[in-house]
């Protein structure tokens, strides 16, 4: 069943939800974790990171923002009665349910057999705002990707085949296809590293950033797997252009994940050497949390700590004092129900890319912030300390909140070491 949407205690969690297929998990104490996958939860944690990174992103892959009326009428279909009778009652009314290996293949086998979603009986009754024909397409590749069944690889290359313009599905498969690790899909990995959305299907109806967003998700896991297939050529270069145009989740796909899927910071081993080049770059890239999250995996590999000090204590400087309303909009209703408003000045602005801008730079100043303790940063404490004593409310960006309180987690590391034991 799709994961529903989580209600969080406190403010700023409640902005990382997104409509994608990909649970969050809860950062450890000592070696976080972040995820970024379809349906992801980004935690403020600093964390380890799922190269299907969580973001998104808010960096999600997201539905396109087209206007469907209610209802829509049903097309002709070559599905069987038996299999629309299959998906309605096995969709138990948001989508996929609890499926067999079996009935995930079925259910998948299914699906690439139409043109149009509204041949199923299931989407062309449904409003079209509670279902998502691409997630539900991604969500029964992650159940059949671990079973190791030709006929998964078979369904999985059908979608890269066919799915062109479901770029949603598509990310989905180029990254669970990695887990076969079947080289003859190379050739349609490389062609994926630079998709565009097709042109006959842009129209009006698609907003122009919508297609970059999902053209550069497509892009992102094409050139993860073809890294890990040992093709660093056609790779480096992508990850390397994404990184520096502020996709933070290129980075962790440097990176060879454990059995788990995760790259963690205590073990950090790169696909390919050249991976370090890119990392050292990306601690000067625009982004403060590209900067956040190399700066991150340099200290964890104990390379250029002081230049890496000096990027951390200046993105919590920059963000330390800043609030929703410097990013152009409040949030009224408390925490139990929460609403985001534009300020009057900004009255048509896009409020989700707006709200992103502020997740985001939440993101970068945990990974600062969590940087600066790992180093022991003395020079840190008094900017920490105020974070700590003034930053307990969810409209700050670098928000010390009450689950994973990253200033004091900070501060201890410091304080143990021996950094301020006559201030304390």
């Amino acid at each position: 069943m799709k994961k529903a949407i989580i209600i969080l205690t406190a403010l700023i969690l409640t902005t990382f939800i997104f409509t994608s297929c990909q649970k969050a998990k809860e950062p450890e104490k000592k070696e976080v974790q972040v995820q970024q996958e379809q349906k992801e939860e980004r935690k403020q944690q600093p964390s380890e990171m799922k190269p299907e990174a969580k973001p998104q992103q808010e960096q999600q892959l997201t539905t396109p923002e087209v206007k469907e009326e209610k209802s829509q009428a049903m097309e002709p279909s070559l599905l069987t009665e038996e299999e629309q009778r299959f998906i309605k009652e096995k969709w138990d009314g948001i989508g996929p349910g609890e499926l067999t290996i079996e009935e995930a293949l079925k259910a998948l086998k299914i699906l690439l057999k139409v043109k149009k979603t509204t041949e199923i009986k299931y989407y062309a009754e449904s409003d079209p705002g509670t279902w998502s024909y691409g997630g539900d397409i991604c969500e029964l590749i992650g159940m059949i990707s671990g079973s190791g069944k030709k006929e998964a690889f078979d369904l999985i290359l059908e979608v890269l085949k066919r799915q062109k313009t479901n770029p949603l599905a598509l990310s989905c498969a180029l990254k669970h296809i990695q887990r076969f690790g079947d080289k003859s899909v190379v050739p349609i990995l490389k062609e994926y590293i630079v998709y565009r959305f097709p042109q006959e299907e842009v129209s009006h109806v698609y907003k122009e950033k919508w297609i970059k967003d999902n053209e550069t998700k497509v892009r992102l896991q094409a050139a993860g797997t073809l890294l890990a297939f040992g093709e660093a050529d056609k790779a480096l270069p992508v990850l390397d252009e994404l990184a520096r145009q502020g996709e933070v989740e290129a980075l962790p796909l440097l990176f060879e994940p454990d059995k788990d899927g995760v790259v963690r910071w205590s073990k950090l081993k790169f696909w390919d050497e050249r991976g370090l080049e890119i990392m050292k770059r990306a601690i000067d890239y625009p982004s403060d949390e590209v900067k956040g999250w190399a700066a991150i995996a340099l200290v964890s590999l104990n390379i250029e700590k002081e230049k890496v000090e000096e990027v951390a204590l200046n993105i919590v400087k920059k963000l330390m004092y800043k609030t929703t309303r410097d990013y152009g909009f409040e949030v009224i209703g408390g925490h139990s129900n929460p609403e985001w408003v534009l300020l009057p000045n900004l009255k048509g602005e896009n409020l989700q890319e707006l709200r992103n801008k502020f997740s985001s730079d939440i993101r970068a100043c945990n990974y600062a912030i969590s940087t600066l303790g790992r180093l022991k940063s003395k020079r840190a404490i008094p900017l920490l300390r105020h974070i700590k004593e003034n930053n307990t409310e969810g409209d700050k960006a670098c928000w010390e909140n009450n689950v994973n309180k990253p200033a004091e987690h900070a501060l201890e590391r410091i304080i143990e070491n021996g950094g301020d034991h006559e201030n304390k």
